[in-house]
């Protein structure tokens, strides 16, 4: 890849990193994640895989522009995903025998080193193999998109307290006059 490549990715990467920063919904944010992400780095399809503390797990699949939400879904067997999956490093996978359809690539999701879900991304036939800094691009977007989902829940835990503490004021309210009930 030369230096003009280098730079429109770098650029690519900072105006997503933008974007995410302003999502605050944590399912829109999740979609926005793994469409740019997917399109960045050229793959066919991919999958992101988070679990929200408090929800359900999210699992959203991505193929050739279509996204869609699986609701059983068990990471791969191998014992590179398994440990993906558990908050490990990231994968790269080229061999044919476990990845038929391309190479593959993944990396953990983590906040706070803990260990929340991961992304795992596929090119199509022909389309050729991930290069090896596709995994520290896809890292580094990992990084960004973990800040913008803490960020998104930190925002729904203080909304959610707000309204919580107003409910908890109505109540009092009632409570205490039986006028104003």
């Amino acid at each position: 890849m030369g230096l003009r490549e280098t730079v429109e990715r770098l650029k690519k990467i900072n105006e997503i990193g933008r974007m995410l920063s302003t999502i605050i919904e944590t399912r829109e944010l999740a979609c926005t994640i793994v469409r740019t992400t997917s399109e960045l780095l050229d793959a066919e399809r991919a999958v992101l895989h988070l679990k929200e503390p408090r929800k359900s797990e999210l699992t959203l699949v991505y193929e050739r522009g279509a996204i869609r939400q699986l609701h059983d879904f068990s990471p791969p067997k191998a014992p590179d995903c398994a440990a993906l999956f558990g908050g490990g490093k990231a994968v790269f996978l080229q061999d044919p025998h476990r990845s038929p359809n391309g190479s593959v690539i993944g990396v953990p999701l983590k906040i706070r080193d803990a260990g929340v879900g991961a992304m795992l991304l596929e090119k199509g036939n022909g389309a050729g193999p991930f290069a090896e800094d596709d995994v520290e691009v896809l890292s580094i977007l990992a990084g960004q998109a973990m800040a913008a989902v803490e960020n998104a829940l930190l925002y729904e835990t203080l909304k959610n307290n707000y309204f919580s503490t107003v409910q908890s004021l109505v109540n009092a309210l009632e409570v205490s006059d039986r006028f104003t009930k």
